[in-house]
């Protein structure tokens, strides 16, 4: 008896308690798609048309990908039940290729679909999961928060050469109390670089032992992003302990590329990045769009954008993407600005002040990235958000305010005249570059007139 659940948002399988996310798209699909063809089976050219009205750009699938399909959906059901349950997946002699493709089933099998969609936009939220990294399991809470602000320290102590403050740190259970299976592995990865830097072969290896058992518990993009350093790390630690002895193995294997021996197929971050960011502000638009959500479909959006901006900020954070991460911390802080917005003309006043709060103290994230690593100022949309939220809510002001002891790098805050006139000129600088940039002009004008208006402040 098998009892397997099929879930095609998230390209998954389970079967008793355990699940496996395919780093190779769509094989979930082939999975149910083959189910159900009961005898008759499934060929690859009703496969593809089958994918390409799932969504899939291609209209045919060719040999090569289809082998792949087939092998990743094999070792998936090897990985959760065994060689006995891999070769439920069946083709007669020379049919691998173009099938006809079957599953034997049996009486005693029990299968669950389980990807009916979740959210009011007909699917287009995923449900909060372990099939995205991050740096928490909720990415709402203070504690997501924290743990995000202690990374963007160990990256700056590694800017800086610190190597005891970065050690201190990625050492102190306390300081990563509650972090996600991802961020566990980067964590003691980034420990086991800086130790193997230092000839500390021993703590290396201790920290690598435990990235790679963290990695076993973390989902596919996670997987292909740190599954290769992981394993790279593993043979720069062989090559360091006996170099004479291990030079050849380990050049052999450096030439052949063949370092990749974790779940899933490497992830390519610079574009998976790019592609969660892009998904966080599609998401934002289409809360600010959508005119008859009630409050716990709201709740669920929120949650969803803020998902897709802790993956992408968590990728960039991992190959230490300073500039591009933080792009997405500002994004994420005006993300829970509308998010904020959008409660309080529900009058939820609850969730209004969480994602009020959240929208201040990212815009200091934000800001904080300039500052800390030199980054140059590309952008006027932090200072033009913020001032926005500042002057429209007394909530924000008082935020701001909290927030502004442990900002004392920041020379103006959004009370102050030189601040929108500071931001007002970074966008005319930028205005050739941009297409938005006359807005931004606009805005920052708008932002002055105010403060003229208001010399004292608020």
């Amino acid at each position: 008896m098998v009892y397997l659940v099929v879930n095609v948002r998230l390209n998954s399988l389970a079967a008793d308690g355990r699940r496996h996310l395919f780093g190779t798209r769509w094989v979930a699909s082939l999975a149910k798609a083959l189910i159900q063809s009961g005898r008759r089976g499934l060929r690859r050219e009703a496969l593809a048309a089958l994918l390409h009205q799932m969504g899939r750009g291609e209209t045919s699938l060719n040999a090569k990908q289809a082998q792949r399909m087939l092998d990743a959906l094999r070792n998936g059901l090897e990985a959760l039940g065994g060689p006995e349950l891999a070769n439920r997946v069946q083709w007669p002699p020379g049919g691998k290729v173009n099938g006809p493709w079957t599953w034997l089933a049996k009486s005693s099998d029990r299968i669950e679909w389980a990807d009916e969609p979740v959210s009011p936009l007909d699917g287009d939220f995923a449900p909060w999961g372990d099939s995205l990294p991050g740096f928490h399991t909720d990415p709402l809470s203070t504690s997501a928060l924290r743990i995000a602000q202690e990374m963007k320290q160990v990256l700056a102590w590694t800017w800086d050469g610190d190597g005891d403050l970065l050690v201190n740190s990625l050492s102190d259970e306390r300081l990563w109390k509650g972090c996600s299976a991802a961020c566990t592995s980067l964590r003691w990865l980034w420990l086991g670089e800086h130790a193997t830097a230092a000839r500390k072969l021993e703590l290396a290896e201790t920290s690598l032992a435990n990235a790679a058992r963290a990695l076993e518990h973390c989902d596919a993009i996670t997987n292909g992003a740190l599954g290769p350093v992981v394993e790279t790390l593993r043979w720069r630690l062989k090559y360091h302990s006996n170099p004479v002895r291990h030079c050849q193995d380990v050049h052999r294997m450096a030439l052949a590329g063949n370092h990749f021996h974790s779940r899933h197929e490497p992830v390519n971050v610079v574009a998976e990045i790019n592609r969660l960011n892009l998904l966080m502000l599609c998401e934002r638009r289409l809360l600010e769009q959508s005119s008859s959500l009630n409050v716990e479909e709201a709740k669920s959006m929120g949650l969803s954008i803020a998902r897709k901006g802790h993956a992408a900020l968590f990728l960039a954070v991992a190959a230490s993407w300073m500039d591009r991460a933080q792009i997405v911390v500002a994004n994420l802080a005006y993300a829970h600005q509308a998010i904020a917005k959008r409660f309080r003309e529900m009058q939820a006043e609850s969730e209004e002040e969480r994602h009020l709060r959240l929208a201040v103290e990212w815009y200091a994230v934000a800001l904080s990235y300039f500052t800390r690593f030199d980054l140059p100022e590309n952008s006027a949309h932090e200072y033009i958000f913020l001032g926005e939220l500042w002057q429209s809510h007394d909530r924000a002001r008082q935020l701001f305010a909290e927030v502004a002891p442990r900002l004392p790098w920041l020379q103006h805050g959004p009370g102050e005249p030189a601040y929108y006139q500071h931001a007002s000129a970074l966008a005319k600088r930028l205005v050739t570059d941009r297409r938005n940039g006359a807005t931004d002009v606009r805005r920052n004008g708008a932002s002055n007139r105010w403060v003229e208006r208001h010399p004292e402040g608020v």
